[in-house]
């Protein structure tokens, strides 16, 4: 008998994508599948539509909970799953008709708990544009435990819970769920922390995740608060990890490394933001202090671009009103 394999869909005010990512999931090539949808507070057409196709087929499971956030709705998922395999699919985005059969023939012939993929960016109205990780279709990246962590900690497109699957074993063997205290960040937490825990992870070059560049995501819109929160979460995940996992001084180096970059991608919206200088000033020095143990990593310069070595070096200078300037003329100081 085939394994089953349960599609957890949080759904966030998503009418004009979430039948494309239904019928996605839907008509996929392997058949042994539930669908679980779950309505975070939505307030457009979405529940309409996700009780249509729930009607239409059996294998869809539908919730609804008040407005709690991603991880609370993928944490609902995972508790009424019932599969041998959970992956995640973001209501904006759909996946091609082989994808499922291809990662879970992977896992089964390698006895491994997680599988995870490259993805292509794709355009609203459906062009596709980038590829990450994913040009030689079904190839089974061969790469040591340590190499794979320190790769996993160093690229950015493994922070999503997206475009992989993990093993129903791996999740109740080891309690995880999302944290719902962090509200960004929490996928890279929860990835990592899988992950970590995994028998014999696998990385397959297959792009068959289309994640769509929706600007109107909660991915693209941050508040004030929200970037404030955003700092703060950055630095408990990486306290979290440095503190409670053995990380090689390789793998720690690469960990500094991806949260100065976030750091950075933080202050860079900050930046933008409609508030005074001195405000934007106030605020990104208060949280260099914080971060300031990230920073001083002298290795995290080695795995620098040009621009980022000079917005650290600005940083660790206390030199703010520069970055400052620099960050809001162009979007090239990434």
């Amino acid at each position: 008998m085939s394994k089953k394999i349960s599609v957890i869909v949080p759904i966030y005010n998503s009418e004009q994508f979430i039948s494309k990512c239904i019928e996605s999931i839907i008509k996929q090539t392997y058949k042994n599948i539930e669908i679980i949808l779950i309505n975070d507070g939505s307030r457009d057409k979405s529940e309409e539509i996700c009780l249509e196709y729930a009607k239409k087929d059996k294998r869809i499971q539908y919730y609804k909970q008040k407005n709690s956030g991603v991880a609370a709705a993928r944490n609902l998922g995972i508790k009424n799953a019932s599969g041998d395999y959970f992956m995640f699919v973001d209501s904006d985005d759909y996946i091609d008709r082989s994808y499922i059969n291809n990662m879970v023939k992977v896992a089964i012939d390698n006895q491994s708990d997680f599988v995870v993929t490259g993805y292509q960016e794709v355009y609203e109205n459906g062009k596709r544009s980038k590829s990450y990780f994913g040009k030689n279709k079904n190839e089974i990246i061969s790469i040591s435990q340590d190499d794979f962590l320190n790769t996993f900690l160093r690229e950015r497109h493994f922070n999503s819970s997206c475009w992989k699957i993990l093993s129903k074993d791996l999740i109740n063997n080891n309690n995880r769920l999302f944290n719902e205290k962090i509200t960004y960040g929490e996928d890279f937490l929860f990835s990592f922390e899988t992950y970590y825990y995994a028998r014999n992870p696998i990385y397959l070059e297959n792009d068959g995740y289309c994640y769509v560049m929706n600007d109107s995501s909660a991915m693209h819109t941050y508040s004030i608060e929200a970037l404030k929160k955003y700092y703060s979460d950055i630095i408990a995940i990486y306290k979290k990890i440095k503190d409670k996992y053995h990380l090689s001084n390789i793998a720690l180096d690469s960990l500094c490394f991806k949260i100065f970059y976030t750091f950075n991608g933080i202050s860079k919206r900050m930046c933008k933001c409609n508030i005074s200088l001195n405000e934007k000033k106030n605020i990104i020095s208060n949280n260099v202090e914080i971060y300031r143990e990230i920073l001083n990593n002298r290795n995290v310069k080695k795995s620098c671009t040009f621009i980022q070595k000079t917005n650290l070096f600005l940083l660790k200078n206390k030199l703010i009103y520069t970055y400052i300037f620099l960050k809001s003329i162009t979007n090239k100081f990434k």
